[in-house]
């Protein structure tokens, strides 16, 4: 699996879990679009001033650790972002290395 299935495989899975959240957004997931990590950091820092309790429960749905999620006031949208896509990443390859 090279780097732009990977990417492109992660991104599908975001909007899948967005969506089973009841979030409109939707990220491209073309990987000549190089601006979705931009796009997740400013979804990610708006939703966690304005919508805590929604984004929360995408954390549980994408199966974020208990303890991130309680110290997420603690966490810089940067950092944030990295633990969602990197959570991403690792169902996407577990789930190619086990089909």
């Amino acid at each position: 699996m090279d780097i732009n299935s990977t990417n492109t495989l992660v991104i599908n899975q975001l909007n899948k879990d967005l969506l089973l959240c009841g979030y409109s957004l939707q990220i491209d997931a073309s990987p000549s679009d190089c601006r979705f990590i931009q796009k997740i950091m400013e979804f990610l820092s708006k939703e966690r001033k304005c919508n805590l309790e929604k984004l929360t429960h995408f954390f549980y749905r994408i199966d974020l650790d208990e303890n991130q999620i309680n110290n997420l006031h603690d966490m810089d949208v940067e950092e944030l972002t990295y633990l969602v896509l990197n959570r991403l990443k690792k169902k996407v390859i577990f789930r190619s290395n086990f089909k």
